[in-house]
């Protein structure tokens, strides 16, 4: 009995060592994790970096390349919009000419006599129809036979502005100031409705026309 009781201490103690050891490891790792966390996280790194400056504003520029078309602020080509012989050219190549300038002068003389008779036409008919409300105040004139010649004195007014208009219609005026090209035109020649005399060109201010992706 003695023998068996020693033989079980010696086998205890010797399942006991191994479990020691591996404690006596574990509780080594565990406390050398503990100072190198230590050693990290402490006071001895380095500390952050700051850096301190003024607002200030700036303007930020995106640059791009385009190709483009430079055109002019304005252009017009100056037609004839009648069937007509060009009477006088008022321009030299390459003249600048302000707004309204006479560039080209066409035949005009019937509508001019045509707005003379128009106008002696209309001065008649309001003589007329003044004499005719001087009698009405005397009791010879009737209202109808004034509304009459009042209406034959608009008739006559619209002829002359009619007249004038197709005098008008036959002089050549630039609409904005600018540069005029060649002259393609010489006095003397008919053009049609729709002929263009000469171009106008405006280029004190440039327009680009490009496309931006």
């Amino acid at each position: 009995m003695i023998r068996l009781a020693t033989v079980l201490a010696l086998s205890l103690a010797m399942l006991s060592l191994p479990a020691c050891s591996l404690l006596g490891d574990s509780a080594g790792k565990g406390s050398s994790s503990s100072a190198k966390g230590s050693e990290k996280g402490g006071a001895g790194g380095p500390p952050p970096s700051v850096v301190v400056s003024g607002v200030e504003s700036t303007q930020l520029v995106d640059s791009i390349e385009a190709v483009g078309t430079a055109r002019a602020n304005e252009q017009a080509d100056l037609n004839s919009t009648v069937t007509e012989r060009i009477e006088r050219i008022n321009f030299a190549d390459g003249q600048h000419v302000p707004r309204g300038a006479v560039i080209a002068e066409l035949v005009r003389s019937e509508q001019g006599a045509t707005l003379r008779e128009g106008e002696a036409r209309l001065r008649e008919a309001q003589l007329q129809l003044a004499r005719l409300k001087q009698l009405q105040e005397r009791g010879f004139a009737t209202r109808a036979r004034i509304d009459e010649q009042q209406a034959l004195v608009d008739i006559a007014r619209a002829e002359t502005q009619q007249s004038s208009s197709q005098i008008a219609d036959r002089v050549i005026r630039a609409p904005f100031a600018g540069w005029l090209s060649l002259r393609r035109i010489s006095p003397g020649t008919v053009v049609n409705s729709g002929t263009t005399i000469v171009t106008i060109v405006d280029h004190s201010k440039i327009k680009l026309d490009f496309t931006v992706p």
